[in-house]
């Protein structure tokens, strides 16, 4: 007899999956799968849009009920809850680093981070999977949004709480000052230091210079950066300057006392200072300034490292011996990739987020993906663009 062979093909578009293909010898056939808010695939179509199964889940990814046109086209469904491959003989879900069994609501793997969550290793996104997943089988960092923390941070300050910013950059990219100015514009921090190797301590900025006009004296930035400047220009004139790393970085915690210990301030660093906790080879600096906000100021500091810094530390990797604890922060003003991580000790965090900060891995390969559910529409967009008749 002459078998007809089959191939899939799946298109991922970050990580969700748009649409699965089969191949066989006789004809191809597309399946669409739109996802719920925890990426599991619901809902499938084919390319008439007629559907092809439809499957809902208990809370761990057991499957409550699943339909479809035939029992062939059910058979064929190969990504399932929370966007994971489901292996059909033993049940369970494969997430990269461990699997997970639905029927026992757990890992069947230990967390190879140890106790950092607790003492059970096997459980599953806390006992809250209605709320949380695990992309890859290692953590769980929670998303919240930017409004959150704009309110968030105006709200601390109006009780006269400290909370201080440290917003790691690439120094020839605007990513880090971006992020700055969104800050300035938004929340009611007033105080601002800048890094300046070259500085004494306590030195201040030039005074007939405002604020966005230094930042674009010492930046290279595109035509397109410089639009976004411009729109917060009027935001943030007045404001108290200072440089942090005086003199090579040799002055770290003396710099940061000068600009007052009552004040609450925003930091522009070099990321190193903040996502690295030893010196930058070939430099002879002070213990404190890596991780600068960790030794200056444990309880009220805050690290923010953008999209584009997690990727770059992901790739050349990073050293970090003390647990930090994150959150996601949504992309601002649904501007793509202006996503950013932020980073504490676990009792900061935890106070200022509770249970969505999480604790973050020294090898941020091993961090979750950051998950815009912005995407999901995009993905139902692009679905519906393909019957749409001119």
């Amino acid at each position: 007899t002459n078998r007809a062979k089959q191939q899939n093909n799946t298109l991922h578009i970050s990580t969700h999956i748009l649409s699965e293909s089969s191949k066989d010898n006789t004809q191809n056939h597309t399946r669409y799968q739109l996802t719920s808010h925890l990426q599991s695939n619901t809902l499938e179509l084919d390319d008439k849009a007629q559907t092809l199964s439809y499957e809902h889940y208990y809370p761990y990814g057991g499957t409550a009920l699943i339909a479809g046109r035939d029992k062939t086209q059910v058979q064929q469904k190969r990504y399932r809850y929370t966007g994971k491959e489901r292996n059909d003989s033993s049940g369970l879900s494969y997430y990269g680093a461990r699997y997970l069994a639905p029927w026992l609501t757990r890992w069947i793997n230990p967390d190879v981070a140890g106790a950092v969550d607790g003492l059970n290793l096997y459980v599953y996104v806390e006992n809250n999977p209605l709320k949380y997943m695990d992309p890859t089988g290692n953590d769980k960092v929670g998303t919240i949004s930017w409004h959150r923390i704009v309110t968030h941070t105006n709200k601390r300050l109006k009780h006269n709480k400290k909370l201080n910013y440290w917003i790691g950059e690439d120094h020839l990219s605007a990513t880090g000052s971006i992020l700055l100015l969104d800050l300035v514009a938004t929340t009611n921090i007033r105080d601002i230091m800048l890094e300046h190797t070259g500085a004494t301590p306590g030195q201040h900025a030039i005074t007939d210079m405002n604020f966005i006009d230094l930042v674009l004296k010492h930046r290279p930035i595109s035509d397109e950066t410089r639009r976004i400047f411009k729109r917060v220009r009027q935001l943030a004139i007045t404001h108290n300057l200072l440089y942090v790393g005086s003199k090579g970085w040799t002055n770290t915690k003396l710099d940061v006392c000068l600009l007052g210990s009552i004040n609450n301030y925003i930091a522009l660093v070099g990321s190193n200072h903040i996502a690295q906790d030893t010196e930058t080879e070939g430099f002879s600096t002070d213990e404190d300034a890596y991780p600068a906000y960790r030794h200056t100021n444990e309880t009220d500091n805050i690290a923010l490292l953008s999209l584009e810094e997690v990727d770059f530390y992901r790739k050349h990797g990073r050293i970090m011996k003390t647990q930090e604890y994150g959150v996601w922060v949504k992309d601002r003003y649904g501007i793509k990739g202006s996503a950013f991580l932020m980073l504490g000790s676990k009792s900061t965090m935890r106070r200022e987020f509770g249970r969505a900060a999480q604790p973050v891995p020294e090898n941020l390969n091993n961090l979750q993906n950051y998950q815009p559910r912005s995407q999901i529409l995009t993905m139902v967009q692009r679905f519906a663009s393909l019957f749409r008749r001119k």
